[in-house]
């Protein structure tokens, strides 16, 4: 503390000790001012908290606004004990009596504290040894009123048409809300933005994180400090055919806050249509597809958790969610075989393929954590996964001998178990540790029929060889451990190495055939490595880790998948995990009139490389499969910006280009792709809202050919009315195209085939949220919930 705020704060206190009989029961009026004491600049969002000095009970607070300016008052006590804060700065601790008007606190820079974090408070980014951390404010939320609508507005993260969120073009991501897994990214939708803290983005996940390729982590952390209740009901209509009904509602009372949520979302996309050319060099034959579908969807989904504090120290947390997606899909295919620029005679046919499948997915999560006396956090967990998956496909021949219908049926399950305990443990002044084990059980099965149309019985009975195709039954245990270190080697300079070692076991019995059984264990050990600088106002990291995949049940199962009978799919239950060790240098903090610049420069080298595999059978058929095929080799170079300093503008892009190389003793393919999306949020008069992002993404690279490119856009105005109760919204999906066309190709030894996509993605909608209760500070007693306001725990 400073000699002279040393000066000012005795002299009150003699002044006051005076009569301090008389100020007994006095109400607390205290306004000031908070500055740094380096350079005396003002601290906006400070916090100041007063307490009961009698009782210890909260009693007032406030935060700083931009100016460093504060106002208060408190309920009446004799003496109050006056806590000031700032991320970055040692706290501020003080006793104080009665009126105390246009005071100036002075804090000091807090070393230790910012040896882990830097601040950029213009930008309203923080950044540490490995994430970057954006907190929402009010204006944040004005702009986007609901969380999934809301990320798109912070750095580095985009969020598609279809609620996909990516992290620097990157989709293979983990998706937190307060640090749990969330069963869909719909549950997003059901919660406002007002209750939003902070959004914290880890592009490149250590050893702590689970050792599949993850490629980023997105936690959702949401406000503390309230109590009361507040929900919401939208509803959503969009042309041609898209429905949305979806609610929420949270309560506070004391020691136990409530949660629930959930809604349905319906879409039907007709006029489908495709072409697809198989060309048989070998004969100079082509056979020729032209298809035409319609394909509809339905995706009921509800959530419940809570928290509950045992204690000051203490908390239970548990969730719940339940997922009912199920899809129907109707292919009407023409068939025709081409030689020599003619159509072979009597080679024309159709077929009609009709598709129905279902998913049950169930998650439920329980958390037990405790804060230590040293700072240190423990903590349990217990997590299942249940999901359930049918589908059934009817396939008919409608032209052409012979005439044939066939029924194929697939019926897999996947459940998983896991318990993990982990522990942050500070050690020293300046050493952190963290570490933590798991033990995870999977088991999965999938039975396969096979059955053709009888139609002396008029019914389907089993199809010869076909119903005797392998079902799958197996399971696979996983024990982990991770360590990692958080430490200072000087004041600008922070080193975090880790580790987690893995060990793995799979067991997997095929039935029918040949029963057979395959047993397999491996173990892993996967390092990382962070090393990070700080600079004046963001940070400079260099990054390695290693990841692996291990391939699920969409890729084991050894099911025949007809969905198109034309182009048959199937599983590959000796699949091995693939290896991956990702490089990168990465410079993260605002720059000139940019408030957020993330510019990074990766490698990531591949083994065991999981690949789709296309062959021709002969004739009109094809079957795709996945193997363990050669290496991969990615580099290329990310930019991520976020400019909000341009009054009632907020504009964000990420542009990713990256060089694909694969391959392996026979094949190899390479190219460069590129990706890139942009948002901005501009606020009209009136309380208006408008809001557009567009995003790319040029082929991708396989051993045997390239994937379509892609594009679409987002177009939507908002409105709030009524103090905020109603919201309003009309939005424009993919509306530059009449038809978004993609092509891909694959090519193999003596065979070649290439697709043609038109997909009309266009959509018109209108939006209307009502929302409804009253959530307050708990300190300050205010009408509504302010961003701004909101303390810490």
């Amino acid at each position: 503390m400073s000699l002279m705020l040393r000066v000012i704060l005795v002299a009150i206190l003699f002044v006051f000790s005076m009569s301090v009989k008389s100020q007994s029961g006095k109400r607390l009026r205290l306004s000031g001012v908070v500055k740094e004491k380096q350079n005396l600049k003002a601290i906006a969002n400070a916090s100041i908290v007063v307490y009961a000095k009698s009782s210890g009970e909260i009693i007032g607070g406030s935060m700083t606004d931009e100016r460093g300016a504060f106002k208060l008052s408190a309920k009446q006590d004799s003496v109050y004990k006056v806590v000031v804060s700032a991320v970055g700065f040692s706290q501020y601790v003080d006793t104080v009596f009665g009126e105390i008007r246009d005071i100036v606190i002075y804090l000091d820079q807090d070393i230790k504290a910012l040896q882990g974090v830097t601040i950029s408070s213009s930008a309203k980014t923080s950044y540490s040894v490995d994430k970057n951390t954006f907190t929402i404010n009010e204006r944040d939320a004005r702009l986007a009123p609901k969380a999934i609508e809301l990320l798109r507005i912070v750095p580095q993260l985009f969020v598609s048409n279809d609620n996909t969120i990516s992290i620097n073009g990157k989709k293979n991501i983990i998706v937190f809300l307060d640090g749990k897994p969330i069963t869909s990214n719909h549950v997003l939708s059901t919660i406002p933005s007002e209750m939003i803290k902070k959004v914290e983005v880890i592009s490149n996940p250590s050893a702590k994180y689970e050792g599949e390729v993850i490629e980023g982590v997105v936690n959702i952390v949401t406000k503390e400090n309230w109590k009361g209740s507040y929900g919401s009901f939208t509803g959503s209509l969009a042309l041609p055919n898209y429905k949305n009904l979806s609610g929420s509602y949270s309560m506070k009372r004391k020691k136990l806050s409530l949660t629930i949520n959930g809604g349905y979302n319906y879409y039907k996309r007709t006029g489908y249509k495709s072409e697809i050319w198989n060309d048989a060099t070998m004969n100079d034959e082509q056979f020729n597809q032209q298809r035409e579908g319609t394909n509809s969807a339905h995706n009921p989904f509800a959530n419940l958790s809570f928290k509950y504090d045992l204690d000051s120290t203490s908390r239970l947390t548990y969730s719940s969610g339940v997922t009912l997606p199920s899809y129907y899909n109707g292919l009407s295919t023409e068939y025709s075989r081409v030689k020599a620029g003619n159509t072979v005679p009597g080679s024309e046919y159709k077929l009609y393929s009709d598709n129905e499948s279902s998913s049950r997915i169930i998650m439920n999560y329980i958390d037990y954590s405790r804060k230590m006396k040293n700072r240190g956090e423990l903590s349990f967990a217990l997590q299942t996964n249940n999901r359930t998956n049918r589908v059934d496909i009817y396939t008919t021949k409608l032209s052409g001998a012979p005439q044939v219908q066939y029924l194929n049926k697939n019926k897999s399950h996947f459940d998983e178990y896991s318990f993990q305990a982990g522990m942050v443990h500070p050690a020293g002044q300046k050493l952190r540790l963290e570490y933590g084990i798991k033990y995870l059980l999977r088991d999965y099965n999938a039975m396969n029929e096979y059955f053709s149309y009888d139609s002396t019985t008029n019914g389907y009975v089993p199809s010869g060889n076909l119903s005797t195709q392998p079902n799958l039954d197996g399971n696979t245990r996983l024990l982990s451990g991770y360590y990692l270190m958080h430490v200072p080697l000087t004041k600008i300079y922070i080193i975090q190495p880790g580790v987690r070692a893995e060990y793995t076991r799979d067991n997997i019995y095929f039935q029918n055939i040949a029963s057979k059984t395959v047993y397999r264990s491996y173990a892993n050990l996967l390092p990382s490595i962070t090393l990070s600088r700080r600079i004046k106002s963001g940070i400079i990291r260099l990054v390695y880790s290693r990841r692996f995949k291990r391939p699920g049940i969409y890729y084991l199962d050894p099911f025949r998948d007809n969905r198109d009978p034309l182009n048959i799919r199937i599983g590959n239950p000796n699949l091995l995990p693939e290896k991956s060790d990702h490089f990168s240098f990465s410079v993260s903090g605002p720059f000139k009139k940019v408030n957020n610049w993330d510019l990074s420069i990766f490698s990531t080298k591949r083994s065991d490389l999981i690949q789709a595999v296309f062959e021709g059978l002969g004739g009109d058929t094809t079957i795709t499969t996945f193997v363990n095929l050669g290496k991969g080799l990615d580099y290329g170079l990310t930019s991520s910006l976020s400019i909000a300093s341009v009054k009632k503008i907020r504009l964000s892009s990420n542009i990713q280009v990256t060089h694909s190389g694969l391959k392996n003793q026979e094949l190899s393919n390479s190219g460069w792709i590129v990706s890139g999306d942009f948002t901005v949020f501009c606020s009209l008069p009136k309380k208006i809202v408008a809001s557009a992002s567009y995003s790319f993404r040029s082929g991708g690279v396989l051993l045997q050919g390239i994937t379509p490119a892609e594009s679409s856009t987002q177009f939507t105005l908002s409105k709030r009315l009524f103090n905020n109760r109603l919201h309003f919204s009309l939005n424009m999906n993919d509306f530059l195209y009449d038809n978004s066309i993609r092509r891909a190709a694959i090519m193999v030894k003596g065979y070649r085939q290439t697709f043609k996509n038109y997909l009309d993605l266009r959509s018109y909608g209108i939006s209307i949220t009502f929302n409804f209760g009253k959530a307050t500070n708990r300190y300050i007693g205010q009408k509504k919930i302010n961003n701004d306001d909101l303390l810490d725990n």
